[in-house]
């Protein structure tokens, strides 16, 4: 029984660090993004800055719920780790299909 709890906890910490690596690897894309957007901006005129600011409000919204995605997997969610699990990946590629076909 022992051996069973000891698998279980190594599959939640090695899935969980697995999971948080691929928030941080979205995250730091999202943050690429962002900065694009920025350098762009200056030379932009008055309607694609209007674009440029819708786009980068989306963007700053993904990487809000994937910095609380990372903090709630840093605050044991073990206990709902399933579903925690499932709708983390779902929304992940959802922002990476949104990524691919936005920008």
């Amino acid at each position: 029984m022992e051996n069973a709890v000891d698998d279980d906890r190594d599959a939640w910490q090695r899935e969980s660090r697995e999971m948080n690596d691929e928030l941080k690897k979205m995250r730091a894309d999202i943050d690429a993004r962002l900065e694009e957007i920025e350098d762009d901006m200056d030379d932009a005129d008055n309607a694609t800055r209007a674009r440029m600011e819708k786009s980068k409000e989306r963007l700053e919204q993904w990487g809000d719920d994937l910095d609380n995605r990372m903090h709630r997997i840093g605050n044991d969610v073990k206990d709902g780790w399933s579903d925690f699990k499932l709708s983390t990946r779902d929304r992940l590629d959802e922002i990476e299909n949104e990524l691919d076909e936005e920008f």
